[in-house]
């Protein structure tokens, strides 16, 4: 007999889902934009790997903040700099940082137009995740009590013994 997931996890994926979806859609433009980008500064403008790379996501990252601002969180109202902009940057630092020592170290290697691309694609997948909970519980989704609450029963839940767990249930 199949088991049904606990109503936790059905709760969190409800609450999650539609944000998940949206934000998968900023990174796919954002993807695009930047990916376009590295093809014009690299391949058209001749530019070396790092440099192309680091000009594509600081460029990037503005449709990334206000897209991920207003449409995957729902945000309106000014900006604030050092809450929400000045974090985000540095998350998208920090994506800068490791694709341009990937796509450094991927150009050095191969010196292949498609390796390069491959790089930074494959550095900013690592970071994808991490930053999607970043954003939900540091900066913009913190007044999602519902979702929190959910999530902690779901933890008490799965650290309960067994026989407790169990015993829930049934009853």
């Amino acid at each position: 007999m199949p088991k049904t997931p606990p109503r936790g996890a059905v709760n969190t994926l409800r609450a999650y889902g539609p944000r998940l979806l949206r934000y998968s859609g900023v990174t796919v433009v954002n993807t695009a934009v930047g990916v376009s980008l590295l093809v014009i500064f690299f391949t058209l403008a001749g530019w070396p790997g790092v440099w192309a790379n680091s000009a594509a996501v600081m460029l990037s990252t503005i449709p990334a903040y206000y897209l991920s601002r207003k449409w995957v969180w729902n945000q309106s109202g000014p900006n604030s700099l050092m809450n929400e902009v000045v974090p985000f940057w540095a998350m998208a630092l920090a994506g800068l940082v490791l694709s341009s020592i990937m796509v450094g170290w991927a150009s050095a290697r191969w010196s292949h137009e498609l390796t390069v691309y491959a790089a930074n694609l494959a550095s900013f997948g690592l970071l994808w995740v991490v930053k999607f909970f970043v954003l939900e519980k540091l900066l913009w989704g913190e007044g999602d009590t519902e979702v929190v609450a959910t999530e902690v029963n779901l933890v008490h839940r799965i650290t309960q013994p067994v026989d407790q767990t169990n015993d829930q249930l049934a009853a």
